[in-house]
């Protein structure tokens, strides 16, 4: 029923459904920081993850480096420009719904590179994104609802 309905289409969703996990060096993502960033830190050889709210972030990177998640990178910042200094990525997770696809996040991604986002305002559908060098592959998976993004997008 329902169930199996959502499980296949997040394992559709999910960055690295078809790929090994070995093969998914970085990895970026914005919000959720705690438990995502150490599931992800578990297959990723890199994790690079930035939070909003500055103290959310503080304690997430305290948190996961207590717990010896020394290849998990938390910063705190407006999401929305990426974090083009440690790009490209393999994978980006975005956890927060922006009314569009950010185009620094597509610019961010490795050649053959995924992306799942939440996108729209009131009505939203994860996205998954697959780059190539033909250009950006786009597939609406369903529809959900995120929290919104906030930050520099609010201001387009």
């Amino acid at each position: 029923g329902f169930d199996a309905d959502i499980r296949g289409g997040l394992g559709e969703a999910m960055p690295f459904a078809d790929a090994c996990f070995d093969t998914v060096v970085t990895t970026f993502t914005l919000c959720s920081v705690n438990e995502q960033a150490a599931v992800l830190a578990e297959i990723s050889d890199s994790v690079y993850s930035i939070e909003i709210i500055s103290a959310l972030a503080t304690r997430a990177d305290s948190l996961l480096d207590s717990l010896g998640y020394g290849n998990v990178h938390v910063r705190s910042g407006d999401g929305y420009r990426g974090w083009p200094e440690q790009a490209p990525f393999d994978a980006i997770i975005v956890t927060a719904a922006p009314p569009h696809i950010p185009k620094p996040l597509v610019e961010q991604l490795k050649t053959g590179g995924r992306m799942v986002v939440p996108v729209g305002e009131f009505s939203q559908d994860l996205i998954l994104l697959i780059k190539s060098e033909d250009g950006v592959m786009q597939k609406s998976i369903f529809p959900v609802r995120f929290v919104p993004m906030t930050g520099e997008i609010q201001k387009e």
